[in-house]
C-alpha cells in the first residue's frame, strides 16, 4: 500500500475517532475544562515564585524555602479543606470562593516586600489554591456516566497542561517587563475565571448555585476504606517519582545529558502537548477497559520512563523516555482518578477528591526532597532503579489487593 493511500484510507478513520472522542460529555464538563484552562493560562506566580524571592525581593535561600514550603502546606490544607466542604457548600460556590479570594490575595502580594507579611499571605492564598481542585473534580465525577469519566478526567487534564504552556511563556515575557505584573495577571485570570463560571452557569442559577450540596455529610461511614487507602498509597508512590521532574529529572538531564535549559523546557512542552492531543482519544478508547489494568500499566510506563534514563545519554533517548512518561501519564492518572471516586462511599465524593489532591500536593513537596537525598545516598542509577521498582509496587498493589471498583452511576448533568 502507498503511502498516499495509507493516508486517504486511515486518516479519515483516525480523524473519526478522535472527533467521536469528544462527543457527547456534558455541558458541566466543557464548562469546568474552560474555567481551568482559563486559570491556568494565567497560573504563574508558583512557577517564578522562586526567582521573584531572590531578584525582586533579595531574599536568602532558607527565606526562599520556607515561603515556598508555606506555598506548598497551603495547598495541602486547602485541598483537604474543600474536600471537607463540599458537604456543607455547593460545588460551584466553592469553586467561586476559592478564585475569588485566591485572585485578591495575589493582588495582595504584589505589593508586599516583608518576607513575613509575605509567606502569611502566600499561605492563604495556596489555601484558596488548593480548595479550588476537590469541588472541579467532584463536579466532573458526577457529571458523567461511570464509563466516561476517565475521558472527562482527560478532558480536564488537556485544558489544564495548554493553559500551564500558555502561562509559563506569558509568565516569562510579564516578568522581563516587570516582575510585579505576574502577580495581577494571575489575580486577573482568576477573577476571569469565576466571573466566567458564573455566567456560563446563569441559565441554571437556582439549581446550580442555591441548590443543596452534592455531597452528603452522612456519608463518610465506619471503619477504613481500605480500598481507598491502598489508592492514596498508590498516589502517593506515583506522584513522589512524578514529581522528580522538579528537582532531579533536570538535574540528570542538564549533567548526564548534557541538555540546555531551553531543551529541557522543550522537553516539557512536547509531554503537554501530547497529554492534549491525544488524552481525551485513548482515554475513549479505553473506558469499557478495567481501570485498575489501565492504572497499573500506566504506572509501569511511567515510573519505567525513570528507570531507563541511565540506558541512554542523547536528546532522542531523552525524547524517548519523555514519550514513554507521557504515554504513562495518560493511562494512569485519569483511572487513579475515577477509581478513587468510585471506591468513595455514597455521599463522601468530595472528602475522597479533597484528600487525594492533598496527597497529591504532599508528593509535590516532598518527593523532590526524596529524590536529592537518594541522589546523594545512592546515587543516580540506583534511584532510577528504585522509581522503575515503585511502578511494580503499584501494580501489585492493584492487581493484588484491590477488587474491581463498583460504578457509581448518579449523572447530575
Amino acid at each position: 500500500m502507498s503511502s498516499k493511500s495509507l493516508v486517504v484510507e486511515v486518516f479519515p478513520g483516525l480523524l473519526s475517532r478522535y472527533q467521536k472522542s469528544y462527543r457527547n460529555l456534558p455541558r458541566t464538563a466543557w464548562v469546568l475544562a474552560t474555567v481551568v484552562f482559563v486559570h491556568n493560562a494565567g497560573r504563574m506566580v508558583s512557577t517564578f515564585l522562586a526567582v521573584y524571592l531572590f531578584t525582586e525581593l533579595a531574599l536568602s535561600e532558607q527565606w526562599i524555602g520556607f515561603i515556598v514550603t508555606a506555598y506548598g502546606s497551603g495547598a495541602v490544607l486547602g485541598a483537604l479543606g474543600g474536600g471537607l466542604l463540599c458537604s456543607h457548600v455547593h460545588p460551584v460556590r466553592l469553586i467561586l470562593a476559592a478564585l475569588v479570594f485566591l485572585g485578591f490575595s495575589f493582588f495582595c502580594l504584589s505589593i508586599v516586600e516583608d518576607a513575613i507579611q509575605f509567606t502569611v499571605l502566600i499561605f492563604i492564598g495556596a489555601i484558596f489554591e488548593g480548595m479550588f481542585r476537590p469541588p472541579v473534580m467532584l463536579l466532573l465525577m458526577d457529571s458523567v456516566p461511570a464509563d466516561d469519566r476517565t475521558r472527562c478526567y482527560a478532558l480536564f487534564q488537556t485544558s489544564l497542561n495548554l493553559g500551564y504552556a500558555i502561562g509559563a511563556v506569558l509568565g516569562g515575557f510579564l516578568a522581563e517587563i516587570h516582575f510585579s505584573l505576574i502577580f495581577w495577571v494571575d489575580g486577573g485570570t482568576s477573577l476571569f475565571a469565576a466571573l466566567l463560571l458564573f455566567c456560563l452557569m446563569s441559565g441554571r442559577a437556582s439549581s446550580v448555585l442555591d441548590g443543596g450540596p452534592r455531597d452528603d455529610p452522612r456519608g463518610q461511614g465506619k471503619g477504613i476504606n481500605w480500598p481507598l487507602a491502598v489508592l492514596f498509597l498508590v498516589a502517593l508512590l506515583n506522584y513522589c517519582v512524578v514529581n522528580q521532574r522538579l528537582s532531579i529529572y533536570p538535574l540528570y538531564l542538564s549533567t548526564d545529558y548534557g541538555l540546555y535549559p531551553s531543551e529541557f523546557g522543550a522537553l516539557l512542552m512536547f509531554n503537554g502537548l501530547l497529554i492534549a492531543a491525544f488524552g481525551v482519544l485513548v482515554t475513549d478508547w479505553l473506558k469499557k477497559v478495567d481501570q485498575r489494568f489501565v492504572a497499573s500499566f500506566g504506572s509501569l510506563l511511567l515510573c519505567g520512563s525513570f528507570a531507563l534514563l541511565p540506558l541512554g545519554n542523547s536528546l532522542a533517548f531523552a525524547v524517548f523516555t519523555c514519550v514513554v512518561m507521557t504515554i504513562g501519564e495518560i493511562f494512569f492518572m485519569p483511572s487513579i482518578v475515577t477509581l478513587v471516586y468510585n471506591w468513595s462511599r455514597q455521599g463522601a465524593g468530595g472528602r475522597s477528591m479533597g484528600f487525594l489532591f492533598a496527597v497529591t500536593s504532599t508528593c509535590r513537596a516532598v518527593g523532590p526532597i526524596a529524590g536529592v537525598w537518594s541522589f546523594g545516598a545512592l546515587g543516580s542509577a540506583l534511584t532510577w532503579a528504585i522509581c522503575g521498582g515503585l511502578g511494580l509496587a503499584t501494580a501489585a498493589l492493584l492487581l493484588g489487593l484491590l477488587q474491581r471498583a463498583p460504578e457509581r452511576t448518579q449523572s447530575r448533568d
